[in-house]
């Protein structure tokens, strides 16, 4: 086992070296070609994320044999509204955004006052917030709920076991309570992008990716793999947060009225929805034993098709029976007249 340690821990940082002198050759690549400290910052933004993930499975192969697989399943749950929904919305406010340059709001005796496109570039961010909201907020709930029933649906076969999927809703669980964060960040950081500022999400993503590592590296003892996710999900929370503060700072958004009864409305509606699926989708175990119950039935089915074979033929054979003994007598009646007129 030791020794099984020591390779996956060698691959894992050969792995990692890997990247990083990829990322470095990149940089180096796009500095011949004239690229500028935007496109470096672009870079930089673009690989985060990947590199999170691998610090995340270099982590995970120092752990108990199969947190890799646990965390890999879970994230490609996660993953799915992500892309759905999250990313959707960032890419359909993204040509607005960019329509619509905000410079700042502009000082004023009564307080900030935004300038007409500066306005059109915060309602526009509201609307994207309103929306991660509206459809991330129950898509939370969902995953946190719905995470070993999802998992034992999709992935319990022979090779993932009942406790595979015990393991994986864990992480899932984990994960599902950054997905409103991640979510926003896909609304957030085309807010700089749109106004050429790449730098200021490398920073905070850099500071998001640092609290990570610390929080891996400080629960991933006690807490396993479902620690990992739980640092990802908090550097997420921490990333979204920063970006909205900064924003908000710069003076180019400034949230609509509304947003309280909307929070308390999408709230509570979750929380229903949430309720009545733990309700109705019962325990994860359960949801593991729905194959034995499936082969059991099926194992029953077969005996109730061997029984109706069995008395299929045994009414063949009575209503076969009779044309048979006719078919025998007439043959007897045959061969008896032919032995007459042998004699004959």
């Amino acid at each position: 086992m030791a020794s099984l340690a020591g390779f996956a821990a060698k691959v894992g940082g050969y792995t990692l070296l890997s990247r990083v002198l990829g990322f470095v050759r990149d940089l180096t690549v796009a500095r011949l070609f004239g690229a500028d400290a935007a496109t470096d910052a672009f870079f930089v933004a673009f690989k985060i994320p990947n590199l999170i993930l691998l610090i995340d499975t270099l982590l995970a192969s120092f752990l108990t044999t199969g947190s890799i697989s646990w965390l890999y399943y879970s994230d490609r749950l996660m993953e799915f509204p992500l892309g759905l929904l999250g990313v959707a919305i960032g890419t359909v406010i993204m040509p607005r955004l960019a329509r619509q340059p905000a410079r700042g709001a502009e000082p004023d005796a009564d307080g900030p006052v935004l300038r007409s496109s500066d306005a059109d570039f915060s309602r526009t961010l509201d609307w994207g917030l309103r929306w991660v909201l509206l459809l991330g907020l129950p898509a939370t709930v969902g995953l946190f709920v719905l995470a070993g029933p999802m998992l034992a649906a999709l992935f319990y076969s022979g090779a993932f076991s009942a406790n595979d999927v015990q393991m994986a809703a864990r992480s899932l669980m984990a994960y599902s309570l950054g997905l409103l964060a991640f979510m926003g960040i896909k609304v957030l950081v085309p807010g700089f992008y749109s106004r050429h500022d790449l730098k200021t999400p490398v920073r905070i993503a850099a500071i998001a990716m640092l609290l990570n590592l610390i929080l891996s590296l400080a629960l991933m003892i006690p807490c396993g793999h479902t620690g990992l996710a739980l640092a990802t999900a908090v550097a997420a929370l921490l990333n979204a947060g920063l970006l909205l503060g900064e924003l908000i700072r710069q003076g180019v958004y400034r949230p609509n009225d509304g947003w309280y009864r909307l929070l308390a409305q999408t709230m509570a509606a979750s929380l229903l929805m949430g309720a009545v699926l733990w309700w109705a989708s019962g325990p994860t175990l359960a949801w593991t034993q729905l194959d034995q119950g499936t082969q059991s039935q099926g194992f029953g089915g077969r005996r109730r098709s061997r029984r109706s074979a069995e008395g299929s033929s045994r009414f063949a054979r009575n209503r076969v029976a009779p044309a048979s003994a006719q078919m025998d007598q007439k043959r007897a009646c045959a061969q008896y007249a032919a032995s007459l007129r042998w004699r004959r």
